[in-house]
């Protein structure tokens, strides 16, 4: 069984820096390939970013009867440079080979073989708020780590402006951000919000 996935240069790059760094829980470093429901997925427990699978790419691999809902893979030792990344799996004797691939152009500046990461993801869809259909007419105080809007509009590249929406009426919820120039669509982040000592 082989599959083959892409994703934008900028996308994977800020799933690698959500993900966790040297975690005790190792599913935590890695990112989520989430066939079922067809998005990647990153998260260290403090912020999570969902980004939808190129459909297009993938959709009739991943309506093969003997494709798994998800898989765990560990993410890069360097950050993808050229236009996209480009990801291959192929399943022989009951195991997964993963190779990430850095593509510009159409031709290959490098890859590297990940690892399978074991374990069991949190459930994002527990902590995910939806987006509001009108801006939140009261927004309840709350402070959230600015480092985690920063590093994430850094890697997504050409972002002049993001806005941090909490959802909900209290201040211990999570909140969305928004990216200029990127669409609701593409992406969804959470950030928690910090919990100050008592």
């Amino acid at each position: 069984m082989k599959i083959h996935l892409e994703i934008p240069r900028n996308f994977y790059n800020a799933l690698r820096v959500v993900s966790a760094k040297n975690d005790v829980r190792p599913y935590l470093n890695g990112i989520l390939l989430d066939f079922k429901k067809r998005r990647w997925v990153a998260t260290d427990g403090h912020r999570a970013l969902i980004i939808p699978m190129n459909t297009e790419v993938c959709a009739w691999q991943l309506a093969a009867k003997d494709m798994p809902e998800s898989l765990i893979i560990t993410t890069t030792r360097q950050k993808i440079s050229g236009d996209k990344c480009e990801i291959y799996l192929e399943k022989h004797n009951e195991k997964w080979t993963i190779v990430v691939c850095n593509m510009r152009n159409a031709n290959l500046l490098w890859q590297e073989i990940v690892k399978l990461v074991e374990g069991k993801f949190p459930d994002i869809d527990r902590v995910t708020p939806k987006w509001p259909k009108h801006d939140p007419e009261s927004i309840p105080f709350a402070a959230y780590n600015p480092q985690y809007v920063a590093d994430v509009a850094k890697e997504l590249e050409n972002v002049k402006a993001a806005r941090v929406m909490p959802i909900g009426d209290e201040a211990s919820n999570s909140a969305l951000v928004e990216f200029s120039g990127i669409s609701r669509s593409e992406l969804t982040y959470i950030v928690m919000p910090i919990r100050w000592p008592r």
